[in-house]
């Protein structure tokens, strides 16, 4: 790396952009079909948790009691 290319990447960092990262591209938004599919999928992923969180605790075996000596 020579001096000039040095000093740019310098400036770079001092004024706090990531040098060696290129900037993201702003994306579209989202189109209510799109946010409604979002939002249809987080409520089933909800729901099939609370199942199996329901399904775990009908399965669960009760804790073992130590025998005394």
């Amino acid at each position: 790396m020579d001096d000039a290319e040095m000093i740019t990447w310098l400036n770079a960092v001092l004024a706090g952009e990531s040098p060696t990262r290129k900037p993201r591209k702003p994306r579209a938004p989202l189109s209510d079909e799109q946010k409604a599919a979002f939002r249809d999928r987080m409520v089933a992923g909800q729901e099939a948790a609370a199942k199996a969180k329901a399904k775990a605790k009908a399965n669960k075996k009760p804790a073992s009691k130590k025998k005394k000596k």
